[in-house]
């Protein structure tokens, strides 16, 4: 049997959350005040509840994890909205929705500067607050970083020569030690962040020895070196002389497919494989351990996770938060909360419709051209479809979903973040998996508009052929993407390959002519449009551009992309004030968009940053 098959408790990805401590060179809070913890908050990247042996796992080498889970509680069913590390952080940080914090992908994000995050609410009691990250992603360029005295992530000099994209857990195990140690009597807030069980999976020796085989071997040695790593840290912990006031809180951002339905890796589908988490809370030292974890069986979101961890430390809560307290060490919430999920990695990465989804009550229904409708209690690895047999159950989660849908249209930010990363960030992003296309293909509409599940078995051919593409081997590349594209015309991965493939040999027109055929089946798509438009650009046929892009806007009123390509082929053939009424209206529409800002203050429609 699979060992993802194996029945055991149901548990959330693990986002390791531990408790305590104070910042990396972050201001000192002195004595701890009555009544407050330190909280040591710990997420472990891309981790499974079911590779854990607390949940379930017989063949698991996790002692630290099973250990902590006996001197705590372990949540059985806990799940994350969006499961990619940065939305999925974002989340955990500032108790909102992806729609409402704005993080929907892993290369752009501007924080809501009147969100309230975990990390303001530390220091506001007077607590020094650090963080040690260990990729890229979550680099402070990308927002998480306010609050934090001291944020230790991968943006310094000598990272950004090396083109660093990630830390091992033996560095942020060594970097929290050393943190600790210099504050022997501060009240902290502690984020370390363990990336190693993200793929690659390349865990080191002697553990690459002991789990050598197949991709699902080598992920479980990546996550007994973190737990090794973990009992180091947490030896840490316990030499302190306030160690009996620490919150640990351990969970991670997403899970990991492999092969289930299809995928390999994270981000595309909303099935349990990827949006169910571990999470596991104790506090205190460890000669408070037990003989079984307390388990909670009840269904919880990575949105609790503020309002339990400020609860837990006693530091003051935001006012009105979207999550509650789960009070782990005492009784469970009345009655269960629905989590609504999403994800718009199929569509930005492969051209299919992005997903939308709702949780709760043991029974879970996702949006997509193929509804589906899952009862989790007796089917949890989600093999029988049950749309269409259930429709009492499957309205009432379709009204839930519905109500978040029309929060999302009233939240002043566009479905798909629109500010495109630099070139740097961006060769940093895909030497970890992110980020399949370039800035002009990352469109917020559907390409294909086919649902992912028509198109999931064609994934491997179109990553391998963009592979290729990406090295130079176009020969080997374009034949496989071609392949593609007769089964999914408006695959827009593809077709932006094909195209650039034209471009390289100089025949703008060529590529041009990749995009019209694809409007052949779809002659009023957005995203096909305004590729097409970008290509008039870059070639200077500003007239042809300023014409496609009006099309756009005619089909689509609300596509900031499109108003701000505009905006640029307005410029390009002397009308700035037609330009500037383009940005304008993209500011309506997406008040906090940063491309759209940066542009206005380029243009004199909104003062410099530093004087707003």
């Amino acid at each position: 049997m699979n060992r993802c098959d194996r029945p055991g408790p149901r548990v959330p990805l693990l986002r390791v959350v531990v408790l305590t401590g104070a910042v990396f060179l972050g201001a000192s809070c002195g004595a701890p005040a009555p009544n407050r913890s330190s909280v040591l908050f710990v997420t472990i990247d891309t981790l499974r509840p079911d590779h854990l042996g607390t949940y379930g796992n017989p063949r698991a080498r996790t002692p630290c994890l099973d250990s902590l889970a006996r001197r705590g509680v372990l949540f059985a069913d806990a799940r994350v909205p969006y499961p990619l590390t940065l939305p999925s952080h974002a989340t955990l940080f500032t108790g909102a929705l992806p729609y409402r914090h704005g993080a929907r992908r892993n290369d752009s994000f501007g924080l809501d500067p009147t969100l309230p995050v975990l990390s303001e609410r530390a220091s506001e009691q007077g607590c020094a607050t650090a963080a040690i990250i260990s990729t890229f992603v979550l680099n402070r360029d990308f927002g998480l970083a306010r609050g934090f005295g001291s944020y230790l992530d991968l943006s310094a000099p000598e990272d950004l020569r090396r083109n660093r994209v990630e830390r091992r857990a033996g560095e942020v195990t060594d970097l929290a030690r050393a943190w600790l140690d210099g504050r022997p009597d501060s009240t902290f807030l502690l984020w370390t962040h363990y990336f190693d069980p993200h793929d690659d999976y390349e865990p080191p020796f002697p553990y690459d020895r002991v789990y050598a085989g197949g991709a699902e071997n080598r992920y479980d040695g990546e996550i007994a070196y973190t737990d090794l790593e973990l009992a180091r840290l947490f030896r840490g912990l316990d030499a302190r002389r306030d160690r009996d006031r620490h919150v640990i809180v351990v969970t991670s951002d997403h899970g990991e497919a492999f092969g289930e339905h299809g995928e390999w890796g994270h981000g595309f589908f909303l099935y349990d494989t990827t949006v169910r988490v571990p999470l596991i809370v104790a506090r205190g030292a460890r000669r408070m351990e037990m003989d079984h974890p307390r388990i909670r069986g009840e269904f919880v979101r990575s949105i609790d996770l503020l309002p339990t961890t400020c609860a837990l430390a006693g530091w003051s809560a935001p006012e009105a938060p979207e999550g509650r307290d789960l009070d782990p060490f005492g009784a469970p919430p009345s009655g269960g909360v629905p989590l609504y999920l999403e994800t718009f990695e199929p569509t930005v990465g492969y051209g299919a419709t992005d997903l939308r989804g709702v949780v709760g009550d043991g029974w879970k229904a996702i949006l997509a051209p193929i509804p589906e409708l899952y009862d989790l209690g007796s089917d949890p690895h989600e093999r029988r479809n049950l749309a269409g047999e259930e429709p009492e159950r499957e309205e009432a989660l379709r009204e839930i979903l519905e109500g978040h849908l029309d929060a999302e249209r009233t939240a002043g930010r566009a479905a798909t973040a629109d500010e495109r990363v630099d070139e740097d960030t961006r060769a940093r992003l895909l030497a970890i998996g992110y980020l399949g296309s370039t800035p002009a293909e990352e469109e917020a509409t559907a390409w294909s508009r086919r649902d992912p599940k028509e198109i999931v078995q064609l994934i491997p051919r179109m990553d391998k052929g963009v592979e290729h593409c990406r090295n130079g081997r176009w020969e080997k590349g374009l034949p496989l993407l071609e392949e593609v594209l007769r089964e999914d015309p408006l695959n827009g991965k593809a077709l932006h390959w094909i195209a650039r493939a034209r471009m390289r040999a100089e025949d703008p027109d060529g590529a041009v002519e990749v995009y019209r055929t694809a409007l052949e089946h779809d002659p009023f798509n957005p995203g096909l449009l305004n590729r097409i438009g970008v290509l008039y650009l870059r070639t200077k046929r500003f007239d042809e551009a300023v014409e496609t892009f009006e099309k756009i806007v005619r089909v689509d009123p609300r596509n900031v992309s499109a108003h701000l390509n505009a905006a640029t082929a307005y410029s390009r053939t002397a009308r700035p004030r037609r330009a500037r009424a383009a940005v304008e209206r993209a500011l309506e529409i997406d008040p906090v968009n940063p491309l759209a800002t940066r542009i206005a203050r380029q243009m004199g429609i909104l003062p410099p940053a530093e004087e707003r």
